[in-house]
């Protein structure tokens, strides 16, 4: 049995089906890693680039299966430690002995590449990944050590043949047969990544000079940011994967705020992984309970200060005597912190049980409460060191406050001591009077003694009566057992009577089974409510861009078995979320729940494109273009032609003069791009969604808050994923666009603006389209365009395809917004802003060439 969140350890391969929030981080550094011979990986501590490294890379490299990944811990050196990490490296390829065709060239060569042609002829592995974890515990080993590692991994990386192999050759060439000729000649790609901790970066230059491209191909893995923390808390909870220790179980909106607000400390700072997973495992553990869609509250969680602050005396306190928890105390809070730098330190088993007395029982026992980890250690044996470096403060403060108590108990035992003097020298004193004291006691000893004794006859005498007593009472039974042979005859006259009962409640069955059919076809329309409710439940959640909380809803519905069909639509319309948002895990892990042929394949980096192909080939062509409509802004054709542009009625001067203007053919989005569309575009990307104020992050709402720079990075990425040329449309396409419309009448029928929107934005496409078919061109957002805004511009207007100015200071905006007049909302009517600037009235729709 496991549990869904792993606490302070960190992810392994074995926990990828939990490992949520990091698909963008996977698929980018996996790329990184296939198409560079050398890469680092950087992160500050608590942010899980081992997790990243197990449950992530690892996994899709298996998956791909074209590089064999080999994973890799140097250890921090010690005294009398022998291995470099030459050595240690060799050891971990587990390569067996033996002779080897390169022996005939060099003798006793040791080197990385020597081996890996080993491992080459052992395992026909051509193409491999090497991933050293933690690698600033190289730069604890002396400088000849980490030396001799550069030279040879430069030379397994970056030659074919190392070139005291090639002279060896051509002195000898008669040594080898023609077969070990082709094996020496047998292509090998080697790739490497170092993790490092981005506060030891700078160590990586004493290896510049032997690996100059070391530092060319970093990847810094960032903290999670609240959509990929929202995952990585809800998905583990709602998982229905077999073997939890819990059943599923869920948090209130208010609980999932609390703790991203307790994490980021009101917003102030990241969030970081190991501190997520350690209040995420205190959730499961301490308060989820058997019960399975337990609602994890607020006053639940309580002050979770505390949870870090009892997470180490709590495992502590799990060792099963004092003597272990104090023997556990000093190994790790003498032993494993170097307290001037509050760094970890590690320590071999045989140093721990000579320095500490801590036995290799007592080890593993902190390694299963995930206060320390392990690694194997190639004399035979482990290494041991703390978990995480966010344990280091904690742990320091315990350990004050055990010297604390240390030295109460200290001062307790030297008041004991005197008072003990004190009493025996008391205890002289009185002896003589006890003796005196004891005969008299003797004597009333003897006399209690003859009272019991007495007490004992009178209680013989009493058992003898009771004994007469039962007698009588057998004797009396025999005659109820005589009564009870006629009732016995009286009995079976009545089964005659309770036959014919029977029949009549055969008759009483049947209409009884009448009757619950009939109310089993009230609970199957009762669960077709419950059905309903909770997938329009789903589609609100979707409007409020709560995803990860819509899958129990799904997983409930599809356990009442009714409305298959809508339930499986709303399964596939959240893949289609996923799978377009770059989440293959989650994606993947849905698909399997309703697939009719569940895939055994691993997710790897093409995931998403064999996703894409499932949900295409089971998606009804019809409801599949809504769907993308959906999540993608639909384009209407615009035929291109000539038209006046600029007004001579309206009171301004910066829409004069009227001037003829012509338009090649284009497509514009039939709508403002909404929250729903950009929220996607931030999910792919990895981004904050916009955050200022007033601005309402609903799903069917126009996006607002967004800056000109932002619209055009949403239409570059959306030009990227279409293969097509996107971008923001011309004031004079929009203005062209918007004069379609019939707008002499009731303008309240198309647009949202001060005297109908109640002071806020509204969903898009709920008024009335213009002749075209466009919605919202004017009202609700205002709508940025591609041009810099000149007042005079249109003075000296081309008259084919004009696009603004060639600089300027302010964007053009078009259409007026939810708070501006009737006279505002126009279609000629011009406004401008700073493209920096970012506000609640400001959205944008797209242009297809």
């Amino acid at each position: 049995m496991q549990y869904r969140y792993p606490g302070a350890r960190p992810f392994t391969d074995e926990d990828q089906e939990l490992f949520f929030g990091r698909d963008r981080d996977i698929d980018d550094l996996t790329r990184l890693l296939l198409r560079e011979k050398l890469a680092v990986l950087y992160a500050r501590s608590g942010l899980g680039k081992s997790s990243l490294l197990q449950a992530g890379i690892v996994p899709r490299l298996l998956s791909e299966g074209s590089y064999e990944p080999y994973s890799f811990r140097f250890g921090t050196w010690q005294e009398g430690r022998e291995s470099r990490p030459v050595q240690l490296t060799v050891d971990r390829l587990g390569l067996g002995a033996g002779p080897f065709y390169l022996d005939k060239l060099i003798p006793n060569e040791d080197s990385l590449w020597y081996h890996c042609k080993r491992l080459q002829l052992q395992s026909r592995q051509n193409r491999l990944i090497w991933l050293f974890d933690q690698f600033e515990e190289i730069f604890t080993y002396n400088t000849a050590a980490v030396a001799q590692f550069g030279d040879q991994l430069s030379d397994l990386l970056y030659q074919q043949i190392p070139s005291r192999f090639r002279d060896a050759l051509e002195e000898q060439a008669d040594l080898l047969t023609q077969e070990e000729m082709d094996q020496l000649y047998e292509p090998l790609e080697v790739h490497a990544l170092f993790s490092i901790r981005a506060d030891r970066l700078s160590l990586l230059d004493q290896l510049s000079g032997i690996l100059p491209a070391i530092l060319h191909q970093r990847y810094e893995l960032k903290p999670l940011y609240r959509l990929q923390a929202e995952d990585a808390i809800l998905n583990p909870a709602y998982s229905r994967l077999p073997g939890f220790a819990t059943p599923p179980f869920d948090y209130t909106d208010e609980a999932l705020d609390y703790i991203l607000e307790y994490l980021t400390e009101g917003g102030t700072e990241t969030i970081e992984s190991f501190q997520l997973q350690i209040i995420c495992q205190y959730a499961e553990q301490q308060i989820s309970g058997p019960e399975t869609g337990k609602l994890i509250a607020v006053s639940d969680l309580g002050d979770l200060g505390n949870i870090f602050k009892n997470y180490y005396d709590g495992r502590i306190g799990r060792l099963s005597t004092p003597e272990d928890q104090l023997a556990a105390r000093k190994l790790i809070e003498e032993g494993l912190i170097f307290e001037d730098d509050e760094r970890r330190l590690s320590l071999y088993e045989g140093q721990i049980e000579r320095d500490f007395g801590v036995s290799s029982a007592l080890l593993k026992e902190l390694v299963d409460t995930h206060l320390l980890r392990s690694e194997s250690d190639p004399r035979g044996g482990f290494v041991y060191e703390l978990s995480h470096d966010t344990l280091v403060a904690p742990i320091l403060q315990a350990k004050q406050r055990r010297r604390l108590r240390e030295e109460e108990v200290r001062r307790k035992a030297e008041l004991e001591e005197q008072a003990r003097l004190l009493a025996e020298e008391r205890r002289k004193r009185r002896k003589a009077i006890l003796i005196g004291i004891g005969g008299v006691a003797l004597a009333l000893i003897a006399f209690i003694a003859m009272v019991v004794a007495f007490h004992q006859r009178s209680q013989a005498k009493a058992s003898q009566l009771l004994a007469e007593q039962n007698r009588e009472k057998a004797e009396r039974s025999d005659e109820i057992a005589q009564i009870k042979a006629t009732e016995a005859e009286d009995s079976r006259a009545l089964a005659v009577s309770r036959a014919n009962e029977a029949e009549t409640a055969r008759q009483t069955a049947l209409a009884a089974e009448k009757e619950t059919a009939l109310q089993l076809a009230r609970l199957q329309a009762a669960n077709r409510q419950r059905v309903a409710k909770k997938l329009e439940e789903a589609q609100e959640l979707i409007n409020q861009l709560q995803f990860a909380r819509i899958i129990p809803l799904l997983q409930d519905a599809r356990e009442l078995r009714v409305n298959p069909e809508d339930t499986r639509k709303a399964y596939l319309e959240l893949i289609f979320f996923y799978t377009e948002a770059g989440r293959a895990t989650s994606a993947y892990q849905l698909w399997q729940e309703i697939a009719a042929n569940r895939s055994t394949t691993a997710v790897g980096t093409d995931t998403l494109g064999y996703l894409s192909k499932q949900l295409t080939a089971v998606m009804p062509a019809a409801w599949s273009k809504t769907i993308r409509d959906k999540y993608y802004p639909r384009l209407i054709s615009v035929q291109g032609g000539s038209f006046i542009m600029g007004s001579s009625k309206a009171n301004r001067s910066d829409i004069l003069p009227e001037h003829e203007v012509q338009l090649d053919d284009f497509s514009m989005g039939a709508t403002e791009v909404s929250v729903l569309q950009y929220y996607l575009y931030c999910a792919r990307t990895v981004q904050e969604m916009p955050d200022v104020p007033g601005l309402q992050l609903l799903g069917d709402h126009p996006i607002t808050g967004v800056s000109w720079a932002d619209a055009e990075q949403y239409c570059t990425w959306l030009g990227e994923q279409t293969g097509r040329p996107i971008r923001l449309p011309t004031e004079a396409e929009w203005e062209y666009v918007a004069r379609k419309g019939n707008y002499t009448g009731n303008l309240g029928s198309v647009a949202w603006f001060e005297e109908n929107s109640q002071g806020r934005l509204h969903p898009v496409a709920r008024k009335e389209p213009n002749a075209l078919g466009f919605y919202d061109l004017l009202g609700n957002a205002q709508e940025w365009c591609s041009d810099w805004y000149e007042a005079v511009y249109y003075t000296g207007s081309p008259l084919l395809n004009p696009k603004g100015p060639e600089n300027g200071i302010r964007k053009v905006l078009r259409g007026g917004s939810w708070e501006d007049t009737l006279g505002n909302i126009q279609p000629v009517i011009r406004n401008k802003n700073i493209p920096g600037i970012r506000s609640d009235k400001n959205g944008f729709r797209i242009v297809e060439e």
